[in-house]
């Protein structure tokens, strides 16, 4: 939700709140010139999605204006975007909801609340009652509560025979921080891993100023090595592929020698290769032929374990909608071409990523906002046939 229309919330709030009439009153921490200042960064970084920093700032906020609704709120509502902290947003925004229970708009935000604390059947009431009440300035809310409402039903379907213990576990530190860090690509004995970090050891972040969160850096390449069935400290995997610019590993191929860099290059957003030459990887080069395109963008790939098919993500005309996952193949000159949409049973009119191709080369794996989602992106599965032809998706 943009910050304007929040904003419209705090206009709201703060008439049918008595507590808020001065402000001053309440503060013992912050001066009025402190706080304009902190609630103009914290703003920004919501709607720059950087929640991390922003419920820091909201907490500062609503820890020395404790009767400010719209800190109250605002810190509530990126509670859900803290996985340690998702559980209390609950209480906080049902807090403001008591206490102006007419509003709308927090019918919305708690309804998000329980859905990513996967109460689904209160979140479904909520969104529900939500969808009741919006007027036409809710458009933009009513589309997502819908959306949110087919995700919380296939949420209870789905994870109604989900497995109760916890296989998923937390690789902690050292490859872990309270930065990003994501797509780990393994080499085929399991000793090499390379990532895309994105935080305060990024290349260029010297430049910026100091964040909790990492929307702030750039993404940055890294390599960790498991020795004695520990892994080492990662590090950068080098100057020749990490910048002060964006740089993503996507992709590596089987034999371990080929690595595919996402790389954001005067505006554009295209796929990269490096080789591995003795120790040390190659200055990553555009992939030829057709995969990139200059008025689109390409971010993720996947390599067949024969080397001739890459599957890639890309936003380009002409798809379903939004990111759809395309198939190249290898051509006699080393450059990509043939490109072919993956088709309905992959790609949807939401976005579709993170392609992955098993080495059997007939399980195929990928993410997606749309299909049977309880959320966000899931991970699906499909399989191919003698004909290439892909089976219905599994979540």
């Amino acid at each position: 939700m943009k910050i304007k229309s929040i904003l419209r919330l705090l206009t709201i709030l703060l008439f049918l709140s008595v507590q808020i009439n001065v402000i001053a009153q309440d503060s013992l921490k912050l001066t009025n010139a402190q706080a304009k200042d902190l609630v103009e960064k914290a703003d920004l970084n919501f709607e720059e999605k950087n929640y991390i920093d922003a419920l820091d700032q909201y907490t500062q906020l609503y820890n020395s204006y404790p009767s400010d609704l719209y800190y109250k709120l605002m810190m509530g509502i990126c509670l859900t975007y803290d996985p340690a902290q998702k559980e209390k947003s609950i209480e906080i925004i049902e807090q403001v909801k008591l206490t102006n229970p007419e509003y709308n708009l927090c019918n919305f935000y708690l309804a998000k609340a329980y859905a990513v604390n996967y109460k689904f059947d209160k979140a479904i009431n909520l969104f529900n009652m939500f969808m009741t009440r919006a007027t036409g300035d809710d458009a933009v809310q009513k589309q997502v509560a819908s959306k949110m409402i087919t995700n919380c039903q296939n949420a209870k379907e789905i994870l109604a025979d989900t497995l109760k213990q916890n296989i998923v576990e937390n690789m902690q530190y050292p490859i872990n921080s309270q930065y990003s860090e994501y797509v780990p690509v393994i080499s085929a004995d399991e000793s090499v891993m390379i990532f895309t970090y994105r935080g305060i050891k990024s290349k260029g972040a010297s430049n910026v100023d100091v964040s909790m969160g990492s929307e702030a850096y750039n993404e940055d390449v890294f390599i960790s090595y498991k020795k004695n069935g520990e892994w080492s400290e990662p590090v950068s995997i080098g100057d020749n592929i990490n910048t002060e610019d964006h740089d993503a590993a996507i992709a590596l191929s089987v034999d371990g020698q080929t690595l595919f860099i996402y790389k954001t290059n005067g505006g554009k957003h295209d796929i990269y290769v490096s080789r591995l030459k003795g120790e040390e990887w190659t200055k990553p080069v555009k992939v030829k032929g057709d995969v990139n395109k200059d008025d689109s963008w390409e971010g993720s790939c996947s390599l067949s374990a024969n080397g001739k098919t890459l599957y890639f993500t890309s936003d380009r005309e002409g798809g379903f909608g939004g990111r759809d996952i395309y198939a190249a193949e290898l051509q006699a000159d080393k450059s990509w071409g043939n490109v072919k949409n993956l088709g309905k049973n992959v790609n949807t009119s939401y976005n579709d990523d993170a392609p992955f191709i098993h080495p059997d080369n007939k399980t195929f794996f990928f993410s997606s906002q749309g299909h049977n989602s309880i959320g966000g992106y899931d991970i699906f599965s499909v399989k191919t046939d003698a004909n290439g032809n892909f089976s219905e998706p599994k979540n």
